[in-house]
């Protein structure tokens, strides 16, 4: 019982709510103490009689009879797997958007449920969040029956097939594929892809009562993970000093309070170099490090980046307090696109731009523009002198992008000698921003990498 206990408890909440309420409600249906004419979505008795319960029961309900069983099980097999691995995996850090996630796919279920006279959306609602991690991970090989093996991105409409030849449930699974895809195309296809803006965004009395995790997480038997903002970023603390040396003292610090003896780190461009000067000064802390397009070379190593004059933009940048985030946004790429020619780049700006929830609901920038602009020349464009001979041992591997000028050949001597036991990657058609541009082919090399 303990074990089951432990295993209960492991479940991240949502996935555990979802399966625990689905399995119950089905179980007392079954046996009839929930009476299953009360359980499913029907217009008249919902709205007339005002029976607000049917929406969600509609979604949790399952009827269960020797001829159903089987795909009961299934469909729980499936709720519990991929919702646990998104829940843990692309959303481990932002609860709240998970929450939004299975509200929209719900919301959107019972309006397609509504329409068609759909009674029961188990099928659909298992279907949707499936497909949203067979979209976040395309490239993943998953294993189905009989040993089949194929890439994720397939499956979905794997399960279509089987039950179109298996039931007569293909109507269900084709609304579950549909909505998944409506929260993946807006949500990630669109602001991505076609460069517009995100029209998915979690409400901020979501996130109040779900804040994302800033520290570290962690799954079962899996060591935690720290995601971590340099100084004068995010929700770290802004002060007016600004160098990789104040990062550094900053990481051993951080490794001080939370009892961390070593640890792989990953960073990129200027954290790049915060995790290399760690490593160089401080190899004890470090068991492998990611540098993700940047060297340790004299200046920045590219001419075709000026980041001051993109602070001062940012700087200039106003916007009116009633806007709305997506308003304040559009409004600020419009702004920016006079400067920085680069869609990507000026996206990955913008999600620094945020609405205080108080005074006056302003807008104002997570980064401290004024410090950074102040010390870039002096604390981020210079790598720091070291003292002669210093190394670092360990496995290192430099990922690059293949359209950047960021990592140079004149700058593997160097990288080789600072970093004796490291290999260069370069993503092909990636530009500085990797990790965004190409996601895939970075997350592969990371985690080889890392498993190695």
């Amino acid at each position: 019982m303990s074990d089951i206990q432990t295993w209960y408890k492991q479940v991240p909440p949502f996935t555990r709510i979802w399966l625990t309420a689905t399995v119950g409600i089905s179980l007392l249906a079954k046996i009839g103490i929930l009476p299953i004419g009360y359980l499913i979505l029907q217009w008249a008795p919902t709205f007339y009689k005002l029976q607000l319960w049917r929406p969600m029961t509609a979604v949790l309900f399952y009827p269960l009879n020797p001829g159903t069983g089987f795909h009961f099980l299934m469909n729980c097999f499936f709720l519990y797997n991929y919702s646990l691995r998104l829940e843990s995996d692309h959303y481990k850090q932002k609860p709240g958007d998970y929450f939004y996630l299975l509200f929209f796919n719900w919301f959107l279920c019972v309006i397609i449920g509504l329409v068609m006279d759909l009674p029961i959306l188990m099928d659909p609602m298992v279907l949707s969040v499936l497909y949203v991690w067979c979209k976040l991970n395309q490239d993943v090989i998953v294993s189905f029956w009989f040993g089949m093996r194929f890439k994720a991105m397939y499956l979905p409409w794997v399960l279509l097939a089987m039950n179109m030849i298996l039931s007569s449930g293909s109507i269900f699974s084709l609304v579950g594929i549909f909505v998944g895809h409506a929260y993946y195309f807006l949500k990630f296809s669109y602001p991505s892809e076609l460069g517009g803006p995100s029209l998915i965004e979690t409400p901020f009395f979501i996130k109040r009562y779900f804040p994302d995790v800033t520290g570290g997480t962690h799954g079962f038997g899996v060591p935690p993970i720290y995601a971590i903002d340099a100084r004068n970023h995010g929700e770290s603390p802004h002060t007016d000093e600004h160098s990789y040396d104040h990062m550094v003292e900053d990481l051993v610090e951080l490794y001080k309070t939370l009892g961390i003896q070593q640890a792989s780190i990953i960073g990129h461009s200027m954290g790049g170099r915060a995790m290399m000067l760690l490593a160089l000064r401080h190899p004890e802390l470090v068991e492998k490090a990611i540098i993700v397009d940047i060297s340790p070379s004299p200046g920045l190593g590219t001419s075709n980046t000026n980041i001051p004059l993109f602070l001062q933009s940012m700087k200039m940048i106003r916007i009116a307090p009633d806007a709305t985030i997506h308003q304040a946004r559009k409004i600020a790429d419009e702004q920016l696109a006079r400067i920085v020619a680069e869609k990507p780049l000026r996206d990955f700006l913008i999600t620094n731009l945020v609405k205080a929830e108080q005074a006056g609901g302003e807008f104002r920038w997570r980064i401290n523009l004024q410090s950074l602009e102040s010390n870039f020349n002096s604390g981020v464009a210079q790598f720091p002198t070291l003292t002669a001979g210093v190394k670092f041992s360990g496995p290192t591997l430099f990922i690059a992008g293949g359209r950047s000028d960021y990592v140079q050949p004149k700058d593997v001597p160097l990288i080789k000698t600072l970093f004796p036991n490291s290999e260069i990657t370069y993503v092909k058609d990636a530009g500085h921003w990797v990790h965004s541009e190409k996601s895939t082919e970075f997350s592969k090399l990371v985690l080889n990498f890392l498993n190695e």
